[in-house]
């Protein structure tokens, strides 16, 4: 059984560069707990013991654990990849490569975030939203996530300009401080420290969103730009959002793709688990060290079933009540 954890943003609660939330996984503090336990835990393999294991059949570990980070973001240098380094625990980090080559821009998300929470008007008015009250943070919260769950239903473009049209009606971010990507000097640095590098896109587009020649040129091309900057590419890849179906898993076999990771939660039994569509366990502000731990466990697995289970049930029947 092979269980494989997502990281996405490593910071302090009181870091000014945080914009959206819900990508903190956990502060410096709380991170190194969690890797001290799996230190000691033995479990942790490497992303190419992963891949040798679904090509040639060869056995993990029991109960093993891949540790992944999505977005590259660049606290994951500064205060994830340094403690990681001291207990010798093996890691990948997803890039989407265009932002690593331009870490001025921002990720949809992030940008978003941070022009509501900046708004200087007690309401917002929006194309396919109708108006917005932002007066509160209960209000402001409320937006944002109106907001983001709008923009996944979109094409991608048009959720694009829809991005750049609600920050400029909520009058953009300013000077605040961002968050930003890894850059490719960066990246290398950290290969050469061990840390595996792999394709996440080039723009972090969703990809269900996308029509079929540019969904491919989105995971062949990002595949294609780590191989270049880097030197070599395992023949893995993430959707971002997790979002894939059987197109975009199509689009990843073409691409020379053979193991790539979706956000469902849940274990992964090797030879039975699609390797094109492998579950993850997304790890947030809400997992301590001794959350971790349980979640690692059988039953923790079996709860991490459920609850997708439950999520993907209530997914269909939302679809087919629209």
């Amino acid at each position: 059984m092979l269980r494989i954890l997502t990281y996405h943003r490593v910071v302090a609660d009181t870091d000014p560069t945080i914009a959206c939330r819900s990508v903190v996984s956990a502060n410096p503090e709380t991170f190194a707990r969690q890797m001290r336990y799996l230190a000691q835990s033995g479990r942790v393999v490497s992303m190419e013991r992963v891949v040798d294991a679904i090509t040639t059949g060869e056995s993990l570990p029991t109960n093993s654990v891949l540790i992944t980070f999505d977005d590259a973001y660049s606290d994951f240098g500064k205060h994830a990849w340094p403690v990681m380094k001291q207990y010798e625990l093996p890691t990948t980090v997803f890039v989407p490569t265009t932002f690593a080559t331009s870490p001025e821009l921002g990720f949809w998300w992030d940008r978003l975030h941070r022009a509501i929470e900046l708004a200087h008007r007690p309401e917002l008015r929006l194309d396919g939203l109708g108006t917005l009250p932002v007066r509160t943070s209960e209000e402001r919260a409320k937006a944002m996530k109106l907001c983001s769950d709008h923009v996944k239903t979109l094409e991608h473009h048009r959720a694009m300009k829809f991005v750049d049209e609600a920050c400029d009606a909520m009058g953009g971010v300013g000077e605040s401080p961002m968050p930003r990507v890894h850059t490719w000097d960066e990246l290398r640095t950290l290969a050469k420290e061990g840390v595996t590098i792999a394709a996440h896109t080039r723009t972090h587009p969703i990809l269900t969103r996308l029509g079929a020649s540019e969904c491919l040129e989105e995971i062949a091309g990002s595949h294609a730009d780590v191989r270049r900057e880097i030197g070599h590419a395992l023949p893995v890849f993430c959707y971002p959002n997790g979002s894939a179906d059987e197109r975009t898993v199509e689009a990843v076999q073409a691409a020379g793709i053979v193991v790539a990771f979706s956000t469902n939660e849940g274990a992964n039994e090797l030879g039975k688990t699609n390797p094109l569509l492998l579950n993850r366990t997304n790890v947030s502000r809400r997992t301590s060290a001794m959350v971790l731990a349980a979640r690692l466990t059988r039953i923790g697995t079996y709860i991490d079933t459920y609850r997708q289970q439950r999520l993907a049930h209530g997914a269909v029947n939302k679809a087919s009540r629209a």
